[in-house]
């Protein structure tokens, strides 16, 4: 009985995450900024979220806890800031004949009236590509255990849709309540399969 009621307790504490008053800070802070403690966010938290996976078609991983991501060594690389706002990270790729230097870096776009975090990312891995991907994002609370088996908070990023932009996209997100803009540029010549001119989509959950 003992044993029951403990896997009881279990699973009601982890089926429905509480929100702290810290967590949601963080979430109202991610929201505005796409910062945490005024820290930004590593670009290569969204190359693990499948911007830098160019071989599959969807992401794999999906969520990734930031609170944990922030500081740790897995996204140890220096990230720096443009003027412009583009937050970026570099790290040298072991190759043959030389090695490569793979960059991520992104621009937040914004919000959405109903939450959704709306990032451009765009990825190199060394060679002459750069490969654009717009990104709606959600962020929520959740809890975990430790490996000593209290309970710790978790700030979930989960990818909800990623859209392919193109090779050296060119171009403008616009955010209207819920409603996202996609404006690409007219260029004399493209690399990707869009073509000049505005794509709307409206952002939701699944």
């Amino acid at each position: 009985m003992r044993r029951i009621a403990f896997a009881l307790s279990l699973t009601m504490a982890l089926a429905v995450p509480a929100q702290s008053s810290s967590t949601k800070a963080k979430i109202d802070e991610l929201r505005h900024s796409f910062t945490l403690d005024h820290k930004s966010i590593p670009p290569e938290v969204l190359g693990d979220l499948g911007d830098s996976n160019l071989a599959d078609s969807s992401s794999i991983r999906v969520t990734i806890d930031l609170i944990a991501a922030m500081g740790s060594n897995l996204y140890a690389d220096e990230i720096k800031t443009t003027p412009t706002g583009w937050v970026s990270q570099r790290k040298v790729v072991l190759s043959v004949p030389e090695n490569l230097i793979e960059e991520l870096s992104y621009e937040f776009n914004g919000v959405t009236s109903n939450g959704i975090l709306v990032v451009t990312a765009v990825y190199s891995g060394g060679g002459s590509g750069s490969f654009f991907t717009l990104n709606l994002l959600d962020a929520a609370a959740g809890r975990g255990f430790d490996s000593e088996g209290k309970p710790y908070d978790r700030l979930n990023l989960t990818i909800i849709r990623s859209i392919m932009l193109g090779d050296r996209w060119d171009g403008e997100i616009k955010i209207n309540g819920d409603t996202i803009s996609i404006i690409t540029a007219r260029q004399d010549f493209t690399h990707g399969p869009r073509r000049p001119g505005a794509q709307v989509l409206k952002a939701m959950r699944p």
